[in-house]
């Protein structure tokens, strides 16, 4: 695993110097803020929330790894939550046969991706600036939306603390869309982090 990832690093290096430098330059220029006073009331913030289980829980480093008969067989659900996680190929959509949700950090259809929060930061585009509940299809952010939640305090916010702050309305937010706009809710979400 360590050498494929050495390997696939130096060769993204003989690829693409000018933008592996741009990005070389950047993660150093990330060091900075995350020791900014903001980040870290940020993260304390995002510490202090209680670490509750919607449903089941299952952290995962590839989505679309997961032995989903396995995990139904073990619990049943009536409905996935993603947060955090890469794309589901088509195979594991229809392995899933239950609605799939997942919470977007960007307000779609504007910013769908993944730094949609920064790129409404970015363009000041304060009526954008937030997370987004939506159902997934097979396109990168497109299916319906459920739900958008707009960020009250944007200002101050940076690449770095724009993302902490909308995982923050997430943890917020999360019980009340359930209760108000997906329920009722019948049995146990499976919810998988990244």
């Amino acid at each position: 695993q360590a050498n494929r990832r050495r390997r696939l690093f130096l060769k993204r290096i003989r690829k693409y110097p000018v933008k592996f430098l741009g990005q070389a330059v950047f993660t150093l220029l990330q060091l900075r803020f995350k020791s900014g006073r903001l980040y870290k009331l940020k993260l304390s913030e995002l510490k202090s929330f209680p670490r509750k289980k919607p449903g089941i829980l299952k952290e995962v480093s590839n989505i679309n790894q997961i032995d989903f008969n396995s995990l139904k067989a073990d619990n049943p659900y009536d409905y996935v939550l993603l947060a955090g996680v890469g794309i589901l190929s088509s195979s594991t959509i229809n392995k899933l046969e239950k609605p799939i949700l997942n919470v977007h950090f960007g307000i779609t259809p504007k910013y769908r991706g993944v730094h949609g929060g920064y790129y409404a930061l970015r363009d000041k585009d304060w009526k954008n600036l937030g997370i987004t509940y939506h159902y997934v299809d097979e396109g990168i952010d497109t299916g319906e939306p459920i739900r958008h939640v707009l960020l009250n305090k944007p200002y101050g916010l940076n690449y770095h603390t724009v993302r902490l702050e909308q995982t923050i309305v997430m943890l917020k937010t999360l019980e009340e869309t359930f209760t108000e706009y997906i329920l009722p809710l019948k049995k146990d979400v499976l919810t998988v982090v990244d």
